[in-house]
C-alpha cells in the first residue's frame, strides 16, 4: 500500500492527492519529524563546535553552470506555482467546510 502525505487541517486531515485505499482501511497517523538539527543537538563544547566547523569547512562548494542554474530557476518557479495553487485549492475547500 503506497504512502501519503497529509496537512491536518481545522480538525480534519486533508491528503495532499487521492488514496487508492479500500474503504475501511485503518491508518496511522504521526507529525513528520522537523527538518534540520534540533537546539539539543548542537555541540556546545569547544572540540565539539571545533569538529562541527572542521566538517563544514571540508564541505565542497555548491557550483553550478549557467545551464544548471537555470534549470535550477526554472523549477523553482514551477513549483512555487504549484504550491500557490495547492493553498488557493486548500482554502478554497476549507471555505466550503466552513
Amino acid at each position: 500500500m503506497q504512502k501519503a502525505l497529509a496537512t491536518f487541517r481545522l480538525g480534519q486531515i486533508d491528503f495532499d492527492s487521492g488514496v487508492d485505499w479500500p474503504e475501511g482501511t485503518r491508518v496511522e497517523v504521526l507529525p513528520i519529524e522537523s527538518v534540520g538539527t534540533n537546539e539539543a543537538d548542537w555541540p556546545t563544547t569547544p572540540e565539539g563546535i571545533a569538529a562541527l566547523l572542521k566538517r563544514m569547512d571540508e564541505c565542497e562548494p555548491l557550483e553550478m553552470s549557467d545551464a544548471e542554474y537555470a534549470a535550477w530557476e526554472a523549477e523553482r518557479r514551477t513549483e512555487r506555482e504549484r504550491q500557490k495553487e495547492f493553498t488557493r485549492q486548500s482554502w478554497t475547500r476549507s471555505e466550503t467546510l466552513l
